[in-house]
């Protein structure tokens, strides 16, 4: 049960009058679904409670809300756990064992071509080359990216490289 608002109080460097304290007892009340990030962005937008350069203070509210929840003046939603994103162990197979060295010229392999990778057998095989020959290993890159292979026509579509954009990466298989 949630305590009456009796006195102004200072919580996280700033002072509350009752007034505001109320408002942030309606808006916990009000938005019951509400995470505790989203409420302390709404309840920073209400208060207009924001650093020198106008961003919300949003720890300091979450420091706030919880000092409130202490003393008894709201209940807040249960803390979210977030999962822990879980990447794929790549598999190293044949098809991505080293080939013979090309030693001509360009001119040779020409004409060359980015060819997309489409589909998710394409994508697994364009992962396990770069998890295998590039110093990094393969990385889930974050947000949309663009995949090609690097194919020889002349070599009989034989694959040079991949590369991908999203911020732009090159590389190109040994």
């Amino acid at each position: 049960m949630e305590c009456a608002i009796s006195k102004p109080l200072t919580l996280s460097g700033r002072y509350f009058s009752k007034k505001e304290l109320r408002q942030v007892q309606e808006t916990v009340k009000m938005f019951p679904d509400l995470s505790r990030t989203e409420l302390a962005f709404t309840i920073c937008e209400h208060l207009s409670w924001v650093t020198p350069k106008g961003s919300d203070r949003i720890n300091s509210c979450l420091t706030a809300l919880e000092q409130l929840e202490n003393l008894g003046y709201i209940q807040l939603p249960q803390k979210q756990i977030k999962k822990k994103r879980v990447t794929k162990k790549i598999v190293w197979s044949d098809k991505t064992v080293e080939e013979s060295r090309i030693l001509c010229s360009l001119e040779e392999i020409a004409p060359l071509e980015l060819r997309i990778v489409k589909d998710k057998k394409e994508v697994s095989l364009w992962n396990e080359y770069v998890d295998r020959y590039h110093y990094l290993g393969y990385k889930q890159p974050i947000g949309d990216s663009l995949r090609y292979f690097i194919v020889s026509k002349n070599l009989n579509n034989r694959l040079l490289g991949c590369l991908m954009f999203t911020p732009a990466v090159l590389f190109f298989l040994p």
